[in-house]
């Protein structure tokens, strides 16, 4: 599935499923889970047989999932997440808690944030406190987030603005589905030299490594 902003349509939050098939995938009807205009980009993630879909909305971070059948999603209502202007939102899925990490940008710092999830309705249980990663800005081309299910850590890498330095952090997440928590290690500088460009993460299953590519 892929989310975007329909600017051929007021703008509106969408989601449009395919199914691939030898190379080619065929889509099925575009589908709006949010029917006024959003701010910026929407981010995507896979967990529990569900999409989640984080997006801003008058300038609140919300969340909605969406279960699938066929090329069709049926979302569940939304949650509020932020209710301060923020942008440059990445998320995952932490298999271990099934919760969802979202890493976003607010009022001078880098933040993440752990929201639990109701495998019963498909709707979202509780919010942790954010916790503070640095105080630069970043932008959703460069940085990413993603979970590694061997440790059942996230790691989240990013351009810091301050320094312009490629830098990564380990985040732990814990509590219970009703109180989550959210912890994040020390950063690590992985690239020092004058980067500038898009950040992206990939977990390799087979080799239990994490794959940084970056410009």
């Amino acid at each position: 599935c892929m989310a975007f902003k329909d600017t051929s349509n007021s703008s509106y939050g969408t989601v449009v499923c395919g199914t691939p098939s030898n190379g080619t995938v065929t889509w099925g009807t575009p589908v709006v889970f949010n029917s006024s205009a959003i701010d910026n980009s929407p981010h995507i993630a896979s967990g529990s047989n569900r999409i989640h879909v984080t997006y801003s909305r008058s300038t609140s971070g919300c969340i909605r999932s969406a279960s699938i059948s066929g090329t069709t999603p049926t979302f569940a209502t939304e949650t509020v997440w932020e209710t301060n202007a923020s942008t440059g939102y990445h998320l995952d899925y932490d298999t271990s808690n099934d919760y969802v990490v979202i890493l976003y940008y607010i009022s001078g710092s880098t933040r993440v944030i752990a929201v639990s999830y109701n495998t019963a309705d498909g709707t979202y249980t509780a919010i942790s406190s954010s916790t503070q990663l640095n105080t630069s800005s970043i932008s959703s081309t460069k940085s990413d987030i993603v979970f590694d299910p061997d440790t059942n850590r996230s790691l989240v890498a990013y351009l810091n603005n301050s320094t312009n330095y490629i830098t990564a952090n380990v985040i732990q997440t814990g509590g219970t589905t009703a109180s989550p928590t959210i912890t994040a290690g020390s950063d690590v500088v992985v690239d020092s030299g004058d980067q500038g460009g898009a950040v992206g993460l990939t977990y390799d299953t087979t080799n239990n490594k994490v794959f940084l590519g970056y410009q």
